[in-house]
């Protein structure tokens, strides 16, 4: 059996270099979109408290 005709998910298994760079992706993915839902979720500034601020 050539190295060409080995299954794909055994390929990627034997490939540490690319299963590096997947899980550094997956975390800098998720942290991300963790991130953006957190700003997201921030309650707006109420406008009172805006007006005496800016006062």
């Amino acid at each position: 059996m050539k190295s060409n005709d080995s299954p794909f998910f055994e390929r990627l298994i034997n490939n540490i270099w690319l299963l590096f760079v997947l899980g550094v992706l997956i975390y800098f993915i998720s942290y991300i979109g963790w991130g953006m839902y957190e700003i997201g979720s921030v309650p707006d500034f109420p406008d009172q408290l805006k007006q005496e601020t800016l006062k």
